[in-house]
């Protein structure tokens, strides 16, 4: 049964789609179904969503949330991963149409930076930046384009020629998808549309909600479930 969570609970969806490979290559695994935590299934529509509700925040006339700081690291910091695999994948991606200067900076000098790093040097510049001035704002800050780098050639080529696939498809056996209400990473909307778009392809999916879960908390709070369902399958 493979497992992962965030990444890795997308990575856990890819195995489910190669068990009958698997199975073949040695007869005596047994491919029993998946638990996903937590998965990032669909990348632009994820951008859109997270964009929307950061220029609703920097709308609203007031101090930005703690909550809503974050969604601006995490729609900063995780896309310079993006972007460099993009590169190493050889597509033609140019970092100065998808980053603003305070971000191509930090994209130049930290691309190889583990997460935790990357996100306090976007974070405290990010801080830096709407202290400067009152006048600016989450959605002013020059860091991503916002979800303008969705609608760049190269970017559309990626995701024409790498998206979709698993949720167009259908996995064997049963899959138990986590996800929290409060997770940045996996938004609520996106993870119904992608589990409904599978549903509606014959996949068994249980799909058990955290509420008030970020996306860190999901493999904790979840626990639970995710031991009632091994219960199940082996016990």
């Amino acid at each position: 049964m493979p497992a992962g969570w965030s990444e890795g609970g997308f990575a856990a969806l890819a195995a489910a789609s190669y068990a009958e490979e698997a199975s073949q290559v040695d007869p005596a695994l047994d491919y029993q179904g998946t638990i996903t935590l937590a998965p990032v299934p669909d990348v632009p529509a994820m951008n859109q969503v997270l964009w929307r509700e950061i220029r609703a925040a920097a709308g609203s006339g007031r101090e930005p949330t703690a909550h809503q700081i974050d969604q601006l690291v995490f729609a900063n910091a995780e896309t310079i991963y993006f972007t460099r695999t993009q590169q190493l994948a050889g597509y033609d991606i140019d970092p100065g149409q998808v980053y603003g200067p305070n971000m191509l900076r930090i994209y130049r000098d930290n691309s190889r930076a583990c997460l935790a790093d990357l996100n306090r040097l976007v974070r405290q510049d990010i801080l830096n930046y709407l202290r400067d001035d009152p006048a600016h704002r989450l959605d002013t800050y020059p860091g991503v384009r916002g979800d303008a780098p969705n609608a760049l050639p190269e970017n559309q080529r990626f995701y024409a020629e790498n998206q979709g696939r698993l949720e167009n498809s259908t996995l064997p056996g049963s899959i138990l998808w986590l996800y929290g209400t409060d997770d940045i990473t996996s938004p609520a909307a996106v993870t119904y549309a992608t589990v409904n778009k599978m549903l509606i392809n014959g996949n068994d999916i249980n799909l058990g909600v955290l509420e008030g879960a970020g996306h860190y908390d999901v493999p904790v709070d979840g626990l639970p479930l995710i031991e009632a369902r091994l219960r199940q399958l082996f016990v």
